[in-house]
């Protein structure tokens, strides 16, 4: 096709095609930055106790063993007396006994025992059983019977010495028909020597069939007691007790 004469002749267009676009690159992922000792599970974490516990148990046993016993620093010098070695004391004193048949390191305890010098007695009964009066008579010896810082006199025993005193008094009596008192007495020059009743039991008495024929009375009581205080025990009826020394007792001790 021929064009017009006279018309300039465009410039064929041309078509450039672009090259898609690269995709951009991935941006780097950040870690954050965590301690070591945040890495450490529960399980190092208690294992690591454990083994400190064992170092210092450890420790403590060789500290232990390591100090000097006391027989071997009695051994370093002979002529220097070791006051572990002298601890214990003499029964009843306040002298000091030789240590060196004790080379220990054992603490001797005190041996003084203080009950021992304080006023007590056991009583058994004895034959005849009483007195005409029904004063219970008792035998001061034989075992277990035993008086110490009390007197025996008269069927009673006699204070020595001011202070509390716990009374104690057992019969054993057969089940009969009619009464019977069972009674702590006491005698002191203050109250003229009047004997004044400081415990009593009184009981009637009947047999049936659901009985043994049987029983026993027991007393027993604080008090004040003063020096050359007398107490004695005495009942209404001393035929219906039975003439055993295990089973009938009296006696007493300071508290």
């Amino acid at each position: 096709m021929t064009e017009p004469a006279g018309k300039e002749r465009s410039p064929p267009q041309v078509f450039v095609v672009d090259a898609p676009a690269p995709a951009p690159a991935p941006a780097p992922v950040l870690v954050p930055f965590r301690p070591v000792f945040q890495r450490f599970s529960a399980v190092h974490l208690l294992l690591s106790v454990a083994l400190l516990g064992v170092c210092i148990e450890a420790g403590l046993i060789w500290n232990l063993y390591s100090r000097p016993t006391l027989s071997s620093v009695s051994h370093k010098d002979n002529n220097e007396s070791s006051d572990f070695q002298k601890m214990g004391y003499s029964k009843g004193g306040n002298d000091l006994f030789d240590g060196s048949t004790h080379e220990s390191n054992e603490i001797i305890p005190d041996k003084t025992r203080k009950a021992e010098t304080k006023p007590a007695a056991f009583l058994q009964s004895a034959s005849p059983l009483s007195t005409s009066e029904g004063v219970l008579r008792w035998r001061p010896d034989g075992f277990p019977v035993f008086i110490r810082g009390l007197e025996h006199h008269n069927n009673s025993l006699i204070c020595l010495q001011d202070g509390v005193y716990f009374l104690f008094s057992k019969l054993s009596y057969r089940v009969s028909h009619g009464s019977l008192k069972h009674s702590v007495m006491m005698r002191a020059d203050r109250y003229s020597n009047k004997p004044l009743e400081l415990m009593q039991s009184y009981r009637f008495l009947s047999v049936s069939s659901s009985q043994s024929g049987r029983d026993s009375s027991y007393l027993a009581g604080v008090f004040q007691l003063d020096k050359g205080d007398h107490v004695f025990v005495q009942v209404s009826n001393s035929s219906l007790v039975h003439y055993e020394p295990n089973e009938n007792f009296f006696g007493a001790f300071m508290v």
